[in-house]
């Protein structure tokens, strides 16, 4: 696997939380797979990142943004980024006008170091930008979503 900050291309990026019984006791983490250009393996991994969330009532919303915020830290243009998450997808095309003030509010210095860091690449929150692309997978899809055309392979890929 390569360093992180040299890497571009296709990366997929989640988030996890764990509640259970729990109550504020909650765990979270997010994680970020990228694949080498033309992949269709996870044997093709060129870079792994992962963490804990250190949040004292962690969020999905939050795990899915700081897998965001943690690659857009150790990468170099141009990025395709795969997210499962409504919330980050939608967050960064709309540039946060779709999220209530309450929602925004929770993440707000998470999202403002995203938009700093995607402004300073040229993305303005359209889906043209040649430096950063947004694609919206299906969660965590399975064979029959391939089958039925709702998801591509690369798209399953470890989801099995």
């Amino acid at each position: 696997m390569g360093p992180p900050d040299r890497l571009t291309g296709d990366v997929f990026l989640d988030g996890s939380i764990f509640e259970g019984d729990m109550g504020p006791w909650a765990s979270g983490g997010w994680a970020v797979v990228a694949l080498s250009r033309g992949a269709r393996t996870l044997r093709e991994v060129s870079a792994l990142m992962c963490g804990p969330l250190f949040s004292e009532f962690p969020t999905i919303n939050e795990a899915e943004l700081t897998a965001l915020l943690e690659r857009l830290k150790h990468a170099c243009p141009p990025l395709v980024l795969h997210t499962d998450s409504k919330y980050v997808f939608d967050g960064v095309l709309s540039r946060g006008r779709v999220h209530t003030a309450h929602v925004l509010d929770t993440h707000c210095f998470l999202w403002c170091e995203v938009w700093a860091r995607l402004e300073d690449w040229g993305f303005d929150g359209s889906e043209l930008c040649e430096a950063v692309r947004f694609v919206k997978v299906p969660a965590h899809p399975s064979r029959a979503d391939v089958l039925a055309g709702r998801a591509t392979t690369r798209d399953k890929l470890g989801n099995d």
